[in-house]
């Protein structure tokens, strides 16, 4: 099987079965497959080529990365995708149009992507932004250090962090420009890089060299500075790494080496606090990215791409999407789940074929949900009770959960049967 002959289309096909959307508990548009690998990079001729997603929009409809070539040498291409116009590379308009250039972060409207172009391959690298409106700039007027790479942005494109080589992490916004997060007061001697940002611009994750003597996780914000995420030592942690966040900056994801277990993924928020999270049959596993609210993490663990959530625990996402969309995947391995929508439905990464040919893939998978919930607060509880005997059997469709329009003894079982799931 070659890459090519399968990617004739936006629509996968696997042995000549078309793949299409099939009915879920939770919605999936009917005009978008479950399951689909993008066609290949339009320079991508030989079937070499390589891929890293990096983001993608709230909603999902766009998504930005890099395609790798190391044909006659290794070039970087930057790339934005939509159903519409398809893979694109973005125009490089820098001095040297033989840079290497990566799209690192996207705003939710889909209009201004941050990357970083690398000059004649290591000697410098420049941070970058991108607009519909004056298309591929440098950020800054003057970078004084060798490099500086962006990692993510707000909501709205106007904060966007990452690392340089001569302040570490740093935070850049259109009101105040570049400022450093300063490491004064802290436990940590120098950051290294500021990976995610919250939509508001307001909370920052990223990791830096712990007095302790090793990389550890912190979070930061304006009014607190940096703060150790967690007393990693008390988790028996040595390592951590921040790699993705919710949207209100509450919950923070990642991955760590723990003394004894090796390296786990991580859920950390002020409500649960740290999270240790196995991959498959109690393997390793990281993670790299988080729905808004925080309830569904996407990453990689020792079989390949994996999702997250409470009630299910750390499931292979090729193994979900063969349940839930009844479809025949073995030709392709996911290598990892790099991004994941607002919603927490819409994901995408890398995948290759038998033939060790590379490609993106975008898959969508159902929301896990609390059949009880009538509060919206992810969980079904004593609340969720509450409102339930409150309106029953007195005609109100308040505690309605089968959708019959009232209230009865039917919802009750479904209260009482889901009663304690916590997503």
């Amino acid at each position: 099987m070659t890459l090519r002959t399968h990617l004739s289309s936006q629509r996968l096909t696997l042995t000549g079965i078309a793949l299409f959307t099939l009915a879920t508990a939770s919605p999936v548009a009917a005009d978008e497959p479950c399951f689909e690998v993008l066609p290949a990079f339009p320079n991508d001729t030989s079937g070499t080529m390589e891929y890293t997603v990096n983001d993608i929009t709230s909603d999902g409809d766009v998504i930005v990365g890099t395609a790798h070539t190391y044909t006659g040498g290794h070039i970087d291409y930057g790339f934005r995708w939509t159903r519409e116009s398809g893979l694109l590379r973005l125009s490089l308009s820098m001095p040297d149009e033989d840079g290497a250039y990566t799209t690192a972060a996207i705003s939710d409207d889909g209009w201004t992507i941050f990357g970083h172009v690398n000059f004649d391959f290591g000697s410098g690298s420049q941070a970058t932004i991108w607009t519909i409106d004056e298309g591929q700039r440098p950020l800054f007027d003057d970078q004084p250090e060798s490099y500086r790479y962006i990692y993510d942005c707000s909501a709205d494109g106007t904060v966007a962090v990452g690392r340089s080589s001569q302040d570490g992490a740093f935070v850049w916004s259109t009101e105040g420009g570049y400022a450093p997060l300063e490491t004064a007061g802290s436990p940590f001697v120098s950051t290294v890089r500021a990976d995610v940002v919250s939509s508001d611009g307001r909370i920052v994750a990223g990791w830096g060299w712990h007095t302790s003597g090793n990389w550890l996780a912190f979070r930061w914000t304006a009014e607190t500075g940096i703060e150790e995420l967690v007393d990693w030592a008390s988790h028996d942690v040595t390592r951590s790494y921040a790699y993705g966040m919710s949207a209100d900056g509450e919950v923070v994801v990642g991955y760590c080496r723990h003394i004894e277990d090796g390296y786990r993924g991580y859920r950390w928020s002020e409500e649960d606090g740290l999270e240790l999270i196995e991959g498959w049959e109690g393997g390793w596993a990281h993670f790299y990215d988080v729905s808004d609210d925080g309830v569904i993490l996407v990453g990689k663990h020792n079989n390949g791409a994996a999702v997250w959530d409470r009630r299910h625990g750390t499931r292979s996402l090729l193994s979900v999407l063969e349940e839930q969309c009844g479809v025949d995947l073995s030709d392709w391995f996911l290598e990892a789940a790099d991004v994941v929508s607002a919603d927490g439905t819409t994901i995408a990464g890398v995948a290759r074929n038998d033939d060790w040919e590379y490609a993106i893939y975008i898959a969508r998978i159902e929301r896990p949900t609390c059949p009880g919930d009538l509060d919206g607060d992810l969980d079904t509880d004593q609340q969720d009770l509450a409102i339930l005997l409150a309106a029953y059997d007195t005609g109100s469709a308040d505690g309605d959960l089968d959708g019959d329009g009232d209230t009865d003894q039917s919802d009750l079982g479904i209260i009482l049967t889901d009663y304690g799931c916590d997503l």
